[in-house]
């Protein structure tokens, strides 16, 4: 996902350090390194810590309910880093996972391509997505906007307006794996072959994407993006569920389309009263030159108001 998307991890409160669980404020804000962590099933060893993802950490959550700790926190760059020798083994996985250690980053702006090399073997079943940016017809970037909560990110976008999805994919395993989009509504349309096909190990793609025009103010739904693997394998089952990425669609008629259907109406009606209050010329009306300027304005304006409240609004 984009850089400043928020995510959302949970953990059980044994595998949270004491430190977080009883000062919880001291640590927003500060920065989070994500790892994957190979571990044996079995024997509960740890045989690797991989990093992938620098973030920062926005709000941490405990319910007594469930015992859980939940911990918000918004991406940042690719990161190449390592665990220090120097920590405690009963601070690192699996025995806590989170947890402050000490730690080294070596390349603070890695790329994604040396990151998916890095952890291929772990998913050989999937193909891999990286959603880069959302832009404008125009090419400006729509940012990614934090909720008031600070549990989640939207991106706000106009109705009726189109917009280019800049995304990557890998498939370094070559599996019949395919990477799919969707909407959670119907008024969010993608212009591209749906599940993206992956044929090169590495590859490119901008997809449009259409947000229809409404006949509410505001509306939202999610994006959704998802790896279809092959029918044959094993997670088959799991490919929507267990490893889905959300996002929000926030979609509204924006001020300046508003602004331009009032001023659009505004001189359609201005142009209908001009035409009452000259109707007594339509009587008179003729085609030689010079034509009655008092019932032809009014009438061209009225032809080009109602089309253009046609053509960008469909209002009839």
């Amino acid at each position: 996902m984009p850089k400043g998307f928020t995510v959302h991890f949970r953990y059980k409160k044994k595998y949270v350090s004491n430190d977080i669980l009883e000062n919880q404020k001291k640590y927003i804000g500060k920065e989070l390194l994500i790892f994957f962590t190979d571990i044996n099933r079995e024997t509960n060893k740890v045989k690797g810590n991989y990093a992938i993802r620098s973030s920062t950490l926005k709000l941490i959550e405990t319910t007594e309910e469930t015992e859980l700790v939940h911990i918000y926190f918004q991406l940042g760059n690719f990161v190449d880093a390592t665990i220090s020798e120097t920590n405690s083994t009963n601070e690192l996985p699996s025995v806590k996972y989170l947890n402050e250690l000490d730690c080294v980053i070596s390349k603070p702006n890695e790329s994604w391509i040396n990151k998916i090399s890095l952890i291929k073997s772990f998913f050989s079943d999937f193909s891999f997505f990286h959603l880069k940016s959302l832009k404008s017809i125009d090419g400006k970037v729509v940012d990614v906007k934090s909720s008031a909560n600070k549990k989640s990110s939207h991106y706000k976008i106009s109705q009726g307006r189109k917009y280019l999805l800049d995304i990557s994919l890998a498939n370094p395993n070559e599996k019949k794996c395919q990477i799919a989009i969707e909407s959670s509504s119907t008024d969010v349309s993608f212009n591209t072959t749906n599940p993206i096909s992956i044929n090169a190990h590495f590859d490119d793609q901008t997809v449009p994407m259409y947000a229809k025009s409404l006949n509410v103010s505001s509306e939202s739904s999610f994006m959704s993006f998802f790896p279809v693997v092959d029918k044959e394998s094993e997670f088959k089952d799991l490919s929507v569920t267990e490893y889905a990425c959300n996002i929000e669609l926030e979609k509204s008629i924006g001020w300046w389309k508003a602004i331009k259907f009032g001023i659009a109406t505004v001189l359609a009606v201005l142009s209908i009263w001009m035409i009452k209050d000259n109707s007594k010329y339509l009587n008179e009306f003729s085609t030689d030159l010079p034509l009655e300027w008092r019932l032809i304005v009014p009438c061209v304006i009225l032809i080009l108001m109602s089309s253009y409240l046609f053509l960008r609004f469909n209002k009839k």
